[in-house]
């Protein structure tokens, strides 16, 4: 399948090496140009790590490029950067065309569906708990992948294209999606935000100092009890709703 990725960071590249290896035809769009300058000359994606492969990919000229030269459209960049590149696709994305988040945070898919609807267009946009890899760019055309999850929680919007959501992600990255009741549940399963709170907050100092480190290796009893801690929090949410979703020691095992 021709898959267009929005975004050009490590997990966008990891994404893009990961399809391309699959058998699938990836295409990369950054936002800014600047990161696939390479990439658009010719020059090949080198793949290390859990994922080794030096694979082609093809760089969209802009989003309208990216979009109608892809059956799905995969939104891989921090969520930050979610609105600018939603509001950018939004005037080229049509009827059916799949939206994927990786990974979804608050009610991204809420503000596209919106988007979509002063548009009439309709298309289901599946969402992630987090992303399918994780990882670090060594250079313009290189990246280390350090994780590949075997289980990621996926939903559709709307809620009636769950399991045409569900069949597309296994489809194109393979059996590893659990489905989950609603964007809400898919929200309240990321837990980058509080894990990466926790090791962000305690670690300030060593960050300052401009410090080389892993977070998993700066974990320690500490951090972890103010994880939990946070947990606990996102759990006594989840369960007001009436939402399953798994615990932090879950999401690491």
């Amino acid at each position: 399948m021709r898959v267009s990725i929005l975004g050009a960071g490590a997990v966008a590249y990891g994404l893009a090496a990961y399809l391309a290896g699959s058998g699938h035809s990836p295409m990369l769009w950054s936002p800014s140009g600047h990161r696939t300058r390479a990439l658009a000359t010719g020059e090949l994606l080198k793949a290390t790590g859990d994922i080794a492969a030096t694979v082609p990919v093809r760089i969209a000229k802009d989003c309208k490029d990216a979009i109608v030269n892809a059956d799905v459209v995969v939104i891989a960049l921090p969520a930050y950067g979610h609105k600018m590149v939603m509001d950018a696709a939004v005037p080229h994305l049509a009827d059916g065309i799949p939206v994927i988040i990786s990974s979804h945070c608050s009610f991204a898919a809420l503000y596209l569906s919106k988007r979509l609807a002063e548009r009439k267009v309709r298309l289901p946009i599946v969402v992630w708990g987090t992303t399918l890899l994780s990882g670090r760019q060594l250079g313009p055309t290189e990246v280390h992948v350090t994780t590949i999850r075997q289980k990621l929680d996926v939903a559709t919007l709307p809620f009636s294209c769950q399991d045409q959501g569900h069949e597309l992600c296994t489809t194109v990255f393979g059996d590893r999606f659990v489905n989950r009741d609603g964007m809400l549940a898919i929200a309240l399963s990321n837990l980058n935000p509080q894990n990466h709170l926790g090791i962000a907050l305690l670690n300030l100092t060593r960050m300052e100092k401009a410090e080389q480190w892993s977070q998993g290796g700066n974990v320690t009893p500490a951090v972890g009890r103010l994880i939990e801690a946070l947990d606990a929090e996102r759990l006594a949410i989840a369960a007001h709703f009436g939402i399953a979703v798994r615990t932090v020691k879950e999401h690491f095992s």
